[in-house]
């Protein structure tokens, strides 16, 4: 059997609820009696400020959603590197159009999100062997340095001898 999709709700058009449905399912008691039951996103209505807009957007969504945000940095940076498919919502995809076409009159060029992302990774890579690089060579410095303060003794007989305990 096909499994059946349900009809988007027309409030998740109003919000941003990632890639959450309204689903419907079976809660299972102790003696495994099945009742349904239908299983709804937590939305939430939040205030986010949009750096390229300059301006706080109260917006409904879903707390995954908002871990999502979270993850990418902040809200532009979720809405314009998203893919379409995964914000499926009108008042999410017009508020994209608004950012990339604030953004392209910010840096005068064409919004090429693929070109874009590639350019972050190369930076964020090129940083990453940088700071390694430098970590290696501090604690390379830091070896050498704590290897001239401990000098071993040429031979035994120049070796200090131990101190003896006191006769009680």
């Amino acid at each position: 059997p096909a499994i059946e999709l349900r009809a988007r709700p027309a409030r998740a058009d109003r919000g941003l609820w990632g890639k959450r449905r309204v689903t419907n399912g079976y809660t299972v008691s102790y003696s495994l009696k099945k009742n349904k039951k239908v299983f709804r996103p937590n939305v939430v209505t939040k205030t986010l400020y949009s750096d390229l807009l300059k301006q706080k957007l109260k917006i409904p969504l879903t707390t995954y959603t908002l871990r999502c945000i979270d993850r990418k940095g902040s809200l532009d940076n979720y809405i314009l590197f998203t893919k379409d498919k995964d914000i499926d919502s009108d008042a999410g995809l017009e508020l994209k159009q608004l950012l990339i076409a604030k953004w392209e009159q910010e840096h005068q060029r064409v919004f090429d999100r693929d070109k874009l992302l590639l350019e972050a990774r190369s930076w964020l890579l090129e940083n990453r062997i940088e700071e390694t690089v430098k970590e290696t060579e501090e604690t390379q410095e830091g070896a050498n340095t704590n290897d001239a303060d401990v000098t071993p003794a040429a031979n035994a007989d120049d070796a200090p001898a131990p101190a003896s305990k006191p006769d009680a």
